[in-house]
């Protein structure tokens, strides 16, 4: 099983709003991914767009 680090990340937790991270492999490439917060039930589900 593979380590990842996240040595970005940029979270506004309210729908409509983005994230954006940047984990990175034990080899030090950086996976980039981004998305919209389409639904927020707390303690139960977060929708990702």
């Amino acid at each position: 099983m593979q380590k990842f680090t996240c040595t970005n990340i940029t979270i506004d937790f309210k729908i409509g709003s983005n994230y954006l991270n940047s984990p990175k492999e034990p080899d030090l490439k950086e996976i980039w991914s981004t998305g919209t917060y389409k639904e927020i039930i707390p303690f139960i589900k977060n929708s990702i767009h």
